[in-house]
């Protein structure tokens, strides 16, 4: 069965997506008209971004063009129409058969790039050349990553299949992934954790929540982002440790975590971990997370 495009259009409304990222509160309702600052680059203009409800059409008069809800989350996930209708599936709660959820298969890359481990943006994020080598991330020089730091990305059998490049200024986008990069197949980090030994793995959202937590000597996977795919529910089920939820602590991820919870609850021992408002994993302390993953504290709770 092929993938529903025009379903996708017709049942997701672009309202919906908008607040599942946390978009939706800066915007001016008038009618069936949204109107704003665009919240997908994050410009200045307080009328470039505008949404037609009744239509589900969207525009921003600036960067990032516009049209259906798929190429809104095209824009956001920065990845092809493809992958888009199968985040759709996702939001509508539409389990997709091993047909439609195997369009991509995820290619070994066959290069590997040039990295300097030691770069100041690192050490202002407090990630260390050592840190940095493990994870093998590293300034790059040139090519389509020249400029940013560079951060390879593997499959679960631990073949290198893409990277990424973090901006290290105001650039954008902030991070910048191959074009059509399936990145909701794909949890971070996990090919390390399989047979780590650790009895609890740590799901987070970003790639700089899971080296700051190794820092601190806890296993850690990254969504790359706050939305649980069904490819990766499947892939942390196949985990034996208990994973524990660490989600950042804006809207979005809190959405995130709730609809995780809803995931994985009662399919894998779980430990949930709600952070401070607008907190984020790789913002607490080294000590801190010592302190917070090991014992239980106000902040957590077992499912």
């Amino acid at each position: 069965m092929k993938l529903d495009y025009d379903r996708i259009k017709r049942e997701l409304s672009i309202e919906r997506v908008l607040q599942e990222y946390g978009m939706l509160q800066d915007l001016k309702r008038s009618g069936p008209k949204l109107s704003g600052s665009c919240p997908v680059h994050k410009g200045d203009n307080p009328s470039a971004f505008n949404v037609s409800l009744d239509k589900n059409l969207w525009n921003c008069f600036t960067n990032c063009g516009g049209g259906s809800v798929i190429d809104l989350i095209m824009v956001l996930e920065r990845v092809n129409s493809r992958v888009a209708v199968q985040l759709g599936y996702d939001f509508l709660g539409i389990e997709l058969t091993n047909e439609q959820s195997s369009i991509y298969s995820l290619k070994p890359l066959p290069f590997n790039l040039t990295l300097d481990p030691d770069n100041e943006y690192l050490r202002q994020r407090y990630i260390d050349p050592n840190t940095a080598r493990e994870f093998g991330i590293g300034y790059c020089k040139n090519g389509i990553m020249s400029g940013r730091i560079a951060i390879p990305i593997h499959d679960m059998a631990g073949n290198l299949a893409a990277y990424c490049g973090r901006a290290i200024n105001n650039t954008q986008p902030k991070y910048r992934f191959p074009r059509g990069f399936p990145k909701s197949k794909v949890v971070y980090n996990l090919n390390r954790v399989i047979d780590s030994g650790y009895d609890e793995v740590a799901v987070v959202e970003g790639f700089f929540d899971v080296f700051t937590l190794h820092k601190a000597g806890i296993e850690s996977v990254a969504l790359m982002g706050s939305s649980l795919s069904q490819d990766q529910k499947k892939q942390l089920l196949s985990l034996e440790q208990r994973l524990v939820l660490m989600f950042d602590g804006d809207q979005a991820g809190r959405r995130g975590m709730e609809k995780a919870i809803s995931a994985l609850q009662g399919k894998q021992p779980l430990k949930v971990i709600y952070l401070p408002e607008n907190v984020q994993p790789e913002h607490l302390g080294i000590s801190y997370l010592k302190e917070l993953l090991p014992n239980r504290g106000n902040a957590e709770m077992s499912i």
